[in-house]
């Protein structure tokens, strides 16, 4: 999302623009339903499909240009990384808004990514696997999981029921770990989140702690 930005405050700076990405094309591709400020990723595979959407509602916003910075910043990534580290799948803008999406080869590209590309303040982490092969001084121990079909709400009480509540996982689990706030849609259903994180229709919306997904 912070690549969108930065080509927006570049015009910003230079020709008094600012950037923004969404997109009504996530239906026809079947991507995640994105809402403005919003970023996802839909696991295929080894493959990371990451979304972008923001808004794009200013006179003096120029797609041709934010776009042309957009594949640029891909393409110093990809010559970097390898040339099928990554790909710009879509920029389109439409309906005041505008939808970037990137696919990855792999989960270690992705975080790449995001650390080089996007700068964030902690480093992001994300791990995909077998629960017993988590190195949980990075990840930690994922306690707390709820079952995911209680898992629906905005917030949660303190007195979550105990039944909901998953004390042991088996080491050979299949899991998804990430500190960054994204909608997550994993290749299986999900069964157990950790508390805090919102499931709908099978996405899980994480909210930048350290959040455990567990899935078929």
């Amino acid at each position: 999302m912070k690549l969108i930005k930065r080509c927006l405050v570049f015009m910003a700076i230079c020709v008094c623009t600012v950037l923004a990405c969404s997109c009504n094309k996530s239906k026809d591709k079947d991507y995640i339903d994105l809402n403005n400020g919003e970023s996802g990723i839909t696991i295929k595979g080894k493959k990371v499909i990451y979304q972008i959407k923001e808004e794009f509602n200013k006179d003096y916003y120029d797609k041709d240009d934010i776009e042309k910075q957009v594949e640029d910043e891909v393409d110093e990534f990809v010559k970097a990384k390898g040339k099928d580290s990554a790909e710009l799948e879509e920029f389109e803008v439409e309906d005041n808004s505008c939808h970037v999406v990137i696919e990855f080869a792999g989960m270690d590209k992705f975080c790449e990514y995001v650390n080089e590309c996007e700068k964030p303040i902690e480093d992001f982490h994300i791990f995909k696997g077998k629960y017993g092969d988590i190195d949980r001084e990075i990840f930690g121990e994922g306690e707390n999981l709820i079952d995911a079909k209680i898992a629906t709400k905005t917030e949660f009480e303190d007195d979550v029921p105990v039944n909901s509540k998953i004390t042991a996982v088996d080491s050979d689990t299949k899991v998804l770990v990430l500190n960054k706030p994204l909608k997550v849609k994993t290749e299986d259903d999900i069964k157990a989140v950790s508390m805090g994180v919102v499931v709908k229709d099978n996405i899980a919306a994480t909210n930048g702690d350290m959040c455990y997904i567990v899935y078929k």
